[in-house]
């Protein structure tokens, strides 16, 4: 049996292998095969990475990073995908636009000692001389030195984030609810029907009767993936295997960033044949993870304010 842990591998490799940017334009559309924009798919490799390597850019920001995209898509896009392009880079703006409004709405409105915290978090995540560890240690102690009541202030600002990253039936859940699932799912000692068991377990004893129902739908997903996942794994080669299992540690890396990963899922991938990587690639045609992507779901291209959306949502 494949640890349930080891399942978030697909995220890794479907960032990696397809060189394109995780979002959820796929849920519009119920693909289960194709992730990033609708007009990246079908793209070969090379274009995708030019992509890839604007959107994750952090010199580029706004309108800079807007055109650079625009001069990209203009040169390697079909007629048809590049008014995919400009239509989801309008959707984006919009959407940037907002969260820009709502942002600067609620930080009007923060007590004195919760801006304060809100803007020493927003300093570390612009300080490009700690690593994501570090970042998030300090940013936990400026949270802790805070009353329960400005915490709520700042962790406020950013509400549409955790709803990307958290499956339906936890979102109106009581954080400490929440924090109590995410302890589960990230306690590396339970696994497999453990782990389910002490989900169900909690699920029972803190959720509604439509929240239990939608809990079991997503463990039944799960339980369906991971089968999908084990019949993939198990159809890999030694060298493949090997190289899957070295992303899955990369990717379990906290002290490592984004960039920092995807440069040493690259050297993995590198020290493979073509049909090795291939084969890599086959683990991606699955679905998508069931936790509702906390390891490697929605990836916005530029963030709000500018910023990749790795960094917003580490915020």
């Amino acid at each position: 049996m494949v640890p349930t842990k080891a399942l978030i591998v697909l995220a890794a490799l479907a960032a990696v292998a397809l060189g394109g940017v995780v979002r959820r334009d796929a849920e519009k559309s119920g693909s289960s095969e194709h992730h990033g924009p609708s007009f990246m798919e079908g793209l070969d490799d090379a274009t995708k990475e030019k992509f890839h390597a604007i959107f994750f850019d952090r010199s580029l920001k706004g309108e800079a990073k807007d055109a650079a995209l625009l001069n990209l898509a203009t040169a390697s896009l079909t007629p048809e995908k590049l008014a995919e392009f400009k239509s989801h880079q309008e959707e984006w703006k919009q959407r940037r636009a907002q969260w820009k409004a709502n942002y600067e709405a609620k930080y009007a409105k923060l007590s004195p000692n919760a801006k304060k915290a809100a803007d020493e978090i927003k300093g570390l995540w612009e300080n490009d001389s700690m690593n994501r560890a570090a970042k998030k240690a300090k940013k936990e102690e400026i949270l802790k030195s805070l009353t329960e009541a400005e915490r709520k202030e700042v962790e406020g600002l950013h509400p549409h984030h955790r709803h990307h990253f958290e499956p339906k039936f936890m979102r109106d859940l009581p954080q400490e609810t929440k924090d109590k699932f995410t302890a589960i799912w990230r306690d590396h000692s339970l696994k497999g029907e453990a782990k389910d068991a002490a989900l169900t377990k909690l699920a029972q004893s803190t959720l509604t009767p439509e929240q239990l129902t939608e809990f079991k739908e997503n463990m039944a997903k799960m339980a369906e993936w991971r089968k999908e996942m084990e019949e993939k794994l198990a159809k890999l080669s030694p060298n493949a295997r090997k190289a899957a299992d070295e992303i899955h540690a990369v990717w379990e890396n906290e002290d490592l960033d984004w960039k920092e990963k995807k440069e040493k899922m690259e050297a993995i991938k590198a020290g493979l044949t073509d049909a090795e990587r291939a084969e890599l690639k086959t683990l991606h045609g699955g679905r998508r993870g069931h936790h509702g992507g906390h390891h490697g779901g929605r990836r916005g291209h530029h963030g709000k304010g500018g910023k990749s959306s790795s960094e917003s949502k580490e915020q």
